[in-house]
C-alpha cells in the first residue's frame, strides 16, 4: 500500500489525501451457449496486495470455465470521493467496480482498465457502450482499509441557520413567473442558490 503526502507541511500528521493498493483482478472466460457469441468475459473478484506480474495468467480451469489473473492494477482512494465510498460501504455487500476495455482481436479481447470503490466513477465508463463494467465483492481486508480512509476524512455537514434579507418565497411575482420556492428541485429541500454545502 502506498500513500500520497498531504504536502501541507504537517509532516504527515494529517490523513493523506490519497492512498493506493495493488489488487489482482480475476476474470472468468465462459464458453457461450448462444449461437451469436462464442465466449463471455466477466470480472469475478479481486485479490488485495497482489504483486505485479504477467497479464492473463491462468489460475484454474473447470469444464467450460477458465479463470485468469487478468492484470494487477492500482486501487486508489481519493478524499474527494469519500461520500461515494461511504455509500458503497453502507450496502449489505460492498463492491469493487472493474472496468474492462476492448483490446482488439486475439485470445484476450479485453484489458482491465480500472478498479475503483466509487460507483459513480465506474458508471461514467458506461457511456461508450463497448466496455465491461461489473461489480465484484470487496474482500474484508479492503473493507477495513476503505473504512479507515473514510474515518480519517469524512466530516458530516452541520446544519447552519442562515439569515436572509428577504425570504425568496415572499419575493413579488414578476413578468408572470412563479416564485422559485414553488418549483420542484433543490429549493423543495430548502437549499438556495447561495448554499454551497
Amino acid at each position: 500500500m502506498s500513500v500520497q503526502d498531504p504536502g501541507d507541511g504537517t509532516g504527515g500528521s494529517r490523513p493523506p489525501l490519497q492512498v493506493s493498493i495493488s489488487v489482482g483482478v480475476v476474470v472468468e472466460r465462459r464458453e457461450s451457449e448462444s449461437r451469436w457469441v462464442d465466449e463471455v468475459w466477466m470480472p469475478v473478484g479481486v485479490i488485495p496486495a497482489y504483486p505485479a506480474g504477467e497479464h492473463w495468467q491462468l489460475m484454474r480451469e473447470a469444464g467450460r470455465v477458465k479463470a485468469y489473473l487478468a492484470r494487477v492494477v492500482s486501487l486508489s482512494l481519493h478524499r474527494a470521493e469519500v461520500e461515494a465510498y461511504k455509500l458503497n460501504l453502507s450496502e449489505p455487500m460492498p463492491k469493487v467496480f472493474i472496468v474492462m476495455m476492448p483490446h482488439g482481436e486475439g485470445d484476450f479481447p479485453y484489458e482491465v482498465e480500472l478498479a475503483t470503490c466509487a460507483p459513480y466513477e465506474a458508471e461514467s465508463y458506461l457511456m461508450e457502450g463497448e466496455e465491461i463494467v461489473e461489480p465484484v465483492p470487496m474482500p474484508p481486508e479492503l473493507i477495513a482499509w476503505v473504512k479507515d480512509f473514510i474515518d480519517g476524512h469524512y466530516k458530516p455537514d452541520g446544519f447552519v441557520k442562515r439569515q436572509r434579507d428577504t425570504a425568496p418565497a415572499l419575493v413579488q411575482h414578476q413578468f408572470g413567473k412563479d416564485p422559485i420556492f414553488g418549483k420542484a428541485g433543490r429549493y423543495a429541500s430548502g437549499r438556495g442558490d447561495g448554499d454551497d454545502g
